[in-house]
């Protein structure tokens, strides 16, 4: 979501500046899973899960100048993002064994098996680097050229 404002000066000067909010929303699940023939485990499944979410700010200002019918040249400058995000992330682990004796003396036997990671939740600032732009436009017996540096 921006917002903007422009103003034109005859014709000749025009100024510009918008207020970016910007937001990201990333979501993932993941699922590993295998199975086994003839073996001590049968199968095991690995879920992993993540978001992330954040909302950022910048600020770009910019202007275009037409001295004469056929030429402008314009400049912008956009001020870094500066992002607040947060990740949360969770995994979990769920594994078949074939009654597997683990001590090999009956007193550990295992069949299914469960493990999860706690929720782990982290906060922090990611900032983008500074934006210009500078454009020249010169119109030519119908032909347009338009040189643009990023």
């Amino acid at each position: 979501m921006e917002f903007s404002y422009g103003a034109n000066f005859n014709d000749k000067f025009y100024l510009g500046a918008g207020l970016g909010i910007v937001s990201l929303n990333y979501i993932s699940h993941k699922e590993f899973s295998e199975s086994f023939t003839d073996q001590v485990i049968d199968n095991y499944t690995l879920t992993e899960d993540l978001q992330v979410k954040g909302t950022g700010l910048n600020l770009t200002v910019g202007g275009i100048v037409r001295p004469i019918d056929g030429f402008q040249l314009g400049a912008a400058i956009t001020t870094p993002t500066r992002y607040n995000i947060t990740d949360v992330y969770s995994a979990s682990l769920y594994s078949k064994w074939n009654n597997w004796d683990y001590y090999g003396d009956g007193s550990q036997i295992l069949t299914n098996q469960n493990a999860s990671t706690d929720v782990v939740t982290s906060d922090y600032n990611l900032t983008t680097p500074w934006k210009f732009c500078i454009r020249c436009f010169v119109h030519l017996r119908k032909k347009r050229v338009d040189l643009c540096r990023r």
